[in-house]
C-alpha cells in the first residue's frame, strides 16, 4: 500500500503559503479596496480558508489505514481533508472525479467519447 498512497504536502505549495501569509492582509483591506465593486466581505470566505489551511495536515487529524491482509499488515496515516468545493485543489479534484464516476456508472452518459460536458438546470 505504501507505493499506492503518496502523501501530499499542502503546506509546501505556493497557494497554501499565499493564503497563510497574505490572506489576513487581504481580509483587512477587502472592504476598502474591493467592497464597492464586489460587495461586502462574506464570513463564508473565512470558513473556507480555515478549512483549506487544515486540509491534509496530520496535526489537524488523521485516520490510520491498515492492510487487512495478514501477510502484509502495512499501514499509514491518512490526514483528514476539508471536503471543500471552493479553494482546495485536492478536494475539488476529488469531487470532480466522483461526479464523473456517477455520470458514467449511473448510466447518465452513454459509453462514447466525450470531449466536454456541460450540465445545466433550466427553470422555465
Amino acid at each position: 500500500m505504501a507505493g499506492f498512497y503518496k502523501q501530499r504536502r499542502p503546506e509546501n505549495t505556493d497557494l497554501y503559503r499565499l493564503m497563510k501569509w497574505h490572506f489576513p492582509n487581504f481580509k483587512r483591506d477587502y472592504n476598502e479596496k474591493y467592497g464597492d465593486i464586489y460587495g461586502f466581505y462574506r464570513p463564508e470566505i473565512d470558513k473556507e480558508i480555515e478549512k483549506y489551511l487544515k486540509c491534509g495536515i496530520h496535526k489537524f487529524g488523521f485516520a490510520r489505514v491498515k492492510c487487512k491482509n495478514d501477510d502484509c499488515g502495512e499501514e499509514y496515516l491518512l490526514p483528514f481533508s476539508c471536503k471543500g468545493r471552493g479553494i482546495c485543489p485536492s478536494c475539488i479534484q476529488k469531487h470532480s472525479l466522483e461526479a464523473e464516476h456517477r455520470l458514467i456508472e449511473g448510466d447518465i452518459l452513454q459509453e462514447v467519447p466525450h470531449r466536454h460536458i456541460i450540465l445545466t438546470c433550466c427553470i422555465c
